[in-house]
């Protein structure tokens, strides 16, 4: 199984579009059917479950759907190759630059499935911080944890806590 079949079957699941017969072998684009005809390509795939849905993830207008594809090729190219200290630190960096002015990845005021995916590719990652990380890179925690908010999105996900002021909840101070 691939690093990239995880999230398509989350994205699969939250639109509402079963997929079958994945396949992506070693080097090779992956390909996956849906409703009965083969898609090939991580965007193509993904482009063919939100038609299929009719899901508000899409974007409202053209320019927001390219920065969607934009962002869905980023994730799939960097982010899903984070797997040492030096990428992990560099793609929050950038994503943290990003959310510093907006509130979600492609769009300042809506959702979309740029947000899902990297919010799929980077769960693991994010469980992995300490609290001091977590507050080193603010606004993508704060993006995280917007997201992880809805049910349907996070799936059997775990939630994770960004409570910046753990020893709080430990030892409450008494005030008399």
């Amino acid at each position: 199984m691939s690093a990239t079949t995880p999230f398509l079957q989350k994205v699969s699941k939250l639109l509402k579009v079963p997929i079958s017969n994945i396949i992506q072998a070693p080097g090779l684009v992956i390909s996956c059917t849906i409703n009965g005809k083969t898609f090939s390509g991580t965007l193509n795939i993904i482009s063919t479950l939100l038609t299929a849905s009719k899901s508000n993830l899409a974007g409202k207008d053209d320019l927001e759907k390219l920065q969607i594809y934009q962002w869905i090729e980023y994730a799939m190219v960097y982010a899903v190759q984070c797997n040492s200290v030096h990428n992990i630190q560099q793609i929050l960096t950038e994503l943290n630059s990003v959310l510093a002015e907006r509130t979600f990845i492609a769009s300042y005021g809506n959702i979309t499935i740029a947000d899902v995916l990297l919010y799929y590719i980077l769960h693991g990652l994010m469980e992995s911080l300490v609290y001091l990380e977590k507050e080193k890179f603010i606004h993508v925690s704060r993006w995280f944890n917007n997201i992880q908010q809805d049910s349907n999105i996070r799936q059997n996900n775990k939630i994770i806590d960004f409570r910046s002021n753990f020893l709080v909840n430990l030892a409450p101070a008494r005030h008399f």
